[in-house]
């Protein structure tokens, strides 16, 4: 998980991870009985909070669980899991994850995604108001926020 500090942004920061974190014990635990907990609890599965890169805002939380829930299960340690590749699995505990947010009295999530290798993105709707407070438009298709106009076009082309 996300190491606690001190200050209201880091506080929050800690509170979107502890949500996403719950969302992910709970799509694991249905998708891979006994898993959960082994993954999380460690720095390979943990929520870990993004920020910026290299000037681009992107998701603002990544979680490499389902990869490393899926190759324990391959490796023959715990439950099995009927998924060919970790970004099949990641797939399906993501669509539980997107499931039980947007069923919660108070979601959490904007947008998410998995990448090839099975790391599952996720852009909470905080982040989301935030860059788009600052004029930024977000690409559903990779993840980055451009700025309104010319930059988007650009990348879109």
């Amino acid at each position: 998980m996300v190491s606690p500090k001190t200050g209201s942004k880091d506080a929050d920061v800690q509170v979107l991870a502890a949500a996403i974190h719950n969302l992910l014990v709970s799509a694991l635990n249905a998708e891979a009985p006994g898993h959960a907990d082994a993954v999380l609890r460690g720095y390979r599965g943990s929520v870990r909070h993004l920020g910026q890169r290299k000037g681009q805002a992107t998701a603002d939380f990544i979680s490499n669980a389902a990869l490393a829930v899926w190759k324990r299960a391959s490796a023959g340690i715990g439950s099995t899991v009927n998924y060919h590749d970790a970004f099949d699995f990641a797939l399906a505990v993501l669509g539980r994850v997107v499931g039980l947010d947007s069923s919660s009295d108070s979601p959490v999530l904007e947008h998410s995604w998995v990448e090839d290798l099975g790391a599952i993105h996720f852009i909470t709707a905080k982040h989301f108001m935030a860059q788009r407070s600052l004029g930024r438009v977000l690409c559903r298709g990779c993840g980055f926020f451009f700025s309104d106009g010319g930059a988007m076009r650009q990348h879109a082309q």
